[in-house]
Order: C-alpha cells, then sequence, then structure tokens
C-alpha cells in the first residue's frame, strides 16, 4: 500500500508548472521544450518549442487553461493550450508527475493534404530550470539529458 502512495503525484498547484520543461525521450511527439510563465496575476501561458532541424522551431505562446479535480474544486489538476505549428495544430494538456516532472498529453492533427496520420502521445518532461531564465534560454537548444 505505501508503494502505490509513493507513485501518486501530489496535488499540484499553478505555481508547480511554472518552469523550463525539455522532453528527454525520442518520441513522434514533435515537441522539445515548453515554458510555462505567469501571465495576468492568477493566469499562465505556455511557450511551445518543436524538434526542427537543424534549431528548434518556436511554436508561440498562448494562454493557458487551467482544470481543476471537479467542479468545486480550486485545486489545479492539469493546465492545457492549443498551438497551430503551420502543419499541424497540437492540443497539449500538463499533468504533474513524480519526481517534479510533467507528463504531457499531445493531440497532433495534420492539415489538410498531409499523408500523416493524426495522433495521440503522452510524453515525459523533465525540469530544466527556472521559468525566469526563458528569455535567456529562448534560443538555446534543451540541456542534454
Amino acid at each position: 500500500m505505501l508503494l502505490m502512495l509513493a507513485a501518486v503525484p501530489a496535488r499540484a498547484e499553478d505555481s508547480d508548472f511554472l518552469g523550463i520543461w525539455a522532453d528527454r525521450g525520442a518520441d513522434a511527439s514533435g515537441v522539445s521544450r515548453i515554458v510555462v510563465t505567469p501571465q495576468n496575476g492568477d493566469r499562465l501561458a505556455i511557450h511551445l518549442f518543436g524538434k526542427c532541424q537543424p534549431t528548434e522551431c518556436d511554436w508561440g505562446t498562448v494562454p493557458a487553461r487551467l482544470y481543476a479535480d471537479g467542479p468545486d474544486s480550486k485545486e489545479v489538476s492539469s493546465i492545457a493550450a492549443d498551438f497551430d505549428t503551420g502543419a499541424s495544430h497540437l492540443r497539449l494538456t500538463l499533468h504533474p508527475a513524480v519526481g517534479h516532472g510533467l507528463r504531457i498529453d499531445v493531440q497532433a492533427d495534420f492539415a489538410d493534404g498531409s499523408r500523416r496520420s493524426n495522433f495521440a502521445t503522452s510524453i515525459a518532461a523533465a525540469y530544466a530550470g527556472d521559468w525566469s531564465e526563458a528569455p535567456r534560454l529562448a534560443a538555446s537548444p534543451p540541456p542534454a539529458a
């Protein structure tokens, strides 16, 4: 029973999402780095970077939607945002994970005419720095694993 409890992430606060998050896997999501920053008091913004060659793509910053566990709860359980990358529409949902990480659920819908299939996947993102460092790191690749 104790092991089961240790594997369950604690309840999150919106501040738990703040930071620079880097995808450590070789997955098909196309996401390389996410920066979550405070915006207008009690709101958050998500800045998304993609895995492009030879450098990262900057897919922009959008306001995050905050979700609670239920209609009467004030505790944030996840945040979400939608991005238009030009070639696809990405819907991201960020969930706190064990060990100060995030699980990021990605749904990708490709533009008409694409030969690629729409897909959904989950990626593990590791904390890579404080959000206040993001302007300095915006042009830098994510730290090596």
